[in-house]
């Protein structure tokens, strides 16, 4: 939650109004349809998901800069107890054909949001949008970043799940190409171009794996040239302070490594130090300042445990969270956060914590039939 707190203070108290309110047309509205909790097939991780929001409110409530008598600390604490309502909610409610339906709706919204950056990139408005950037492509998003993530995401699903030899099919990849490469998101184009590899890689021989390899690597060499020629992706930045506040990163974390600074402080310690951000831009660096290490390491082991089970049970949806967390490392998105893609990211969390073994499927079948 830091880096949405910190960085969209007006877009994060939007989107947790417009989240309550879904909580509670799901709550009161759908009441009659949510008849009982789901099954919780992988109960550790389940733990260590819950684990994560303790040890949030331990940091949060241990920070010696926390004061409940001023109006931004306690509007914090009821923005983290409204998000963490809303993360239980969805792992006690949401079924595994759910979670399907949801990641199916974003696909769905995304394609046309894709068509509306094009339009936006080729007539410079849309309706009520115009261009954020010269440049760059956002569609309707804040940051043509995030929609890079977001794009990063609707490519790679449409692949892994959709794509077939039609022409229509051809057609909805080259519009999400397009999309994706005028965001000029080196993370997004990057995190897509691994992952997608990645998988390829998992799923072939040994000598399949070696040539796969080396056309990864040839082939990363000509874009990475061709695209620092043309200079659309700005390798002429560098680091863009990256390489600065990681160093800052680890000078100050040591002064407080168990419990952080408090999701509030972020931004203060980084714009106090010339910085010029409200985020390290990395899901892991922003956890573990705002929260500490311990909070940190859980989220390390909820990230692993997460990807070896899908791994396990769905290549497809595992390479889908790999994406997303590699992109989550550099913009900053995080699990149990309550952004678009903070929600997507902890969609398959909440999935792998459903799935269970055939086994004990028979024997809730047979417990219920009892």
């Amino acid at each position: 939650m830091a880096y949405e707190q910190n960085l969209f203070t007006g877009f994060s108290n939007l989107i947790m109004l417009m989240s309550v309110s879904f909580l509670i047309f799901c709550l009161v509205i759908l009441k009659n349809n949510i008849k009982t909790k789901s099954v919780i097939g992988n109960k550790v991780l389940a733990f260590l998901l819950l684990s994560i929001v303790l040890s949030e409110w331990i940091s949060t409530l241990s920070s010696q800069v926390l004061d409940i008598s001023q109006y931004s600390d306690w509007h914090l604490l009821l923005k983290l107890l409204l998000i963490n309502i809303w993360l239980v909610f969805m792992l006690l409610y949401l079924e595994l054909s759910d979670i399907k339906e949801l990641l199916e709706s974003y696909y769905k919204i995304g394609i046309l949001l894709a068509i509306i950056n094009l339009l936006i990139m080729y007539n410079g408005s849309f309706l009520f949008w115009n261009k954020i950037y010269i440049v760059r492509g956002a569609s309707i998003f804040y940051d043509p970043n995030f929609f890079g993530a977001f794009n990063m995401f609707l490519l790679l699903y449409y692949i892994l799940f959709k794509l077939n030899k039609s022409t229509k099919s051809f057609l909805v990849t080259g519009i999400l190409i397009l999309s994706l490469i005028l965001t000029f998101s080196k993370a997004s184009v990057a995190a897509f171009v691994i992952s997608l590899f990645f998988y390829f890689f998992l799923k072939t021989t040994l000598l399949k794996k070696i040539l796969a390899i080396v056309i990864f690597m040839v082939t990363s060499i000509l874009v990475y040239f061709i695209f620092t020629k043309l200079d659309f992706f700005r390798f002429s930045m560098g680091f863009n302070n990256r390489d600065n506040m990681a160093s800052f990163f680890l000078d100050k974390i040591s002064e407080s490594p168990l419990f952080g600074y408090g999701a509030n402080d972020l931004k203060v310690h980084l714009l106090n130090n010339d910085l010029l951000n409200r985020s390290f831009h990395n899901y892991l660096l922003d956890t573990i300042f705002a929260y500490g290490f311990i909070t940190g390491a859980i989220i390390v082991l909820v990230i692993t445990c997460t990807f070896f089970i899908l791994k396990k049970y769905d290549l497809k949806l595992a390479i889908l969270f790999f994406a997303l967390v590699l992109n989550a490392n550099f913009i900053s998105y995080s699990i149990g956060g309550f952004g678009a893609m903070s929600i997507l990211l902890t969609l398959p969390v909440i999935y792998a914590i459903k799935i269970i073994s055939l086994k004990d499927q028979i024997v809730i079948f047979i417990k219920e039939k009892k």
